[in-house]
């Protein structure tokens, strides 16, 4: 069985990844209304979000294809710089109205494989970020290319999804080290797929994946430090 996606004269690519984010953010905003009443606060940290999660993707776009000369208004989103403008986001919003940073972090970062998994049928449809050559079973058929490939995109919409279930069941039961857990997880799982990627006849490695690295090393210390933190306290009380 083949896929074949035809040119669309429409703004898909923008449409869905408009989508992806609104998706999320109503999750962020169903999932904090539990804890705090007030919907004009919520409303305001869903709008900064969305102002720093298409800006700071856009920029790293820019930035990681060394292209000054990039519009804005039409370069396409990169996942990571999303992901930064959102903690940025989270971080900026919490200090400004003096919410506890974690309460939001937590809900903030479980929605990013939710966005990354809606957001990537966007590159399903607009034909970017396509798979290795490829000739087997659901082989991908593009009117630009004279190959078929390996469906990635579809890959990654079906397994950020089912990842985002499960985070949201460990989040349901025991939200401790939340987001640790989906941070690493997920530069795990974004690393290993990019490897699926057509970029990868002509690079050992990826931007993407030497991001995915510099997180996960991030994050684990930053847990190594969170740990050592609470044995040194615990001694301090008990002492």
């Amino acid at each position: 069985m083949d896929i074949v996606i035809h040119r669309i004269n429409f703004p898909i690519y923008e449409t869905i990844i408009v989508f992806s984010i609104l998706i999320a953010q109503a999750f962020i905003y169903i999932q904090l209304r539990k804890k705090i009443e007030d919907r004009k606060i919520l409303l305001r940290f869903i709008f900064m979000n969305l102002v720093f999660i298409i800006f700071g993707g856009k920029l790293l776009t820019i930035l990681a294809n060394f292209q000054v000369s990039y519009r804005l208004r039409t370069t396409s989103i990169s996942s990571y710089g999303s992901f930064i403008g959102l903690i940025i986001s989270t971080i900026i919003f919490t200090k400004i109205y003096h919410f506890k940073k974690s309460d939001f972090m937590k809900v903030a970062i479980l929605s990013l494989p939710l966005t990354y998994s809606i957001g990537k049928l966007a590159c399903f449809f607009a034909g970017c970020c396509y798979g290795l050559e490829y000739n087997g079973p659901f082989k991908m058929i593009y009117d630009k290319f004279e190959m078929t490939l390996f469906p990635v995109q579809l890959l990654e919409v079906i397994t950020f999804m089912i990842l985002f279930l499960v985070l949201l069941k460990v989040y349901k039961k025991c939200n401790k080290n939340i987001c640790e857990k989906v941070i690493i997880s997920s530069c795990v799982l974004k690393g290993v797929l990019d490897f699926f990627r057509y970029e990868h006849t002509e690079k050992l490695i990826s931007t993407n994946q030497l991001i995915s690295i510099g997180l996960i090393l991030i994050t684990v210390i930053y847990m190594k430090i969170k740990q050592s933190r609470k044995i040194k306290n615990n001694e301090n009380i008990e002492g």
